[in-house]
């Protein structure tokens, strides 16, 4: 039988495959979530902006990580 139609089929491989590398999408989108915060301090100095506009940065990030669907 072919790898092909074995994988096709449900195979144990493809299944930890796909579990995989579900989990790792996951986790990177969780760790870059929460890095955001320490990035806080190098958005305004480095743009010379205020505060109030680092956080709007902030809040734009988390809004459209949270409507991206890949969140838990």
């Amino acid at each position: 039988m072919c790898l092909r139609t074995e994988i096709q089929n449900g195979s144990s491989v493809h299944r930890w495959l796909v579990f995989m590398s579900s989990y790792l999408v996951v986790v990177i989108n969780i760790g870059f979530a929460y890095s955001v915060g320490s990035l806080f301090v190098i958005i305004i100095r480095r743009f010379n902006t205020t505060r109030a506009e680092a956080a709007t940065f902030q809040s734009t990030l988390g809004g459209v990580w949270l409507c991206s669907g890949t969140n838990i």
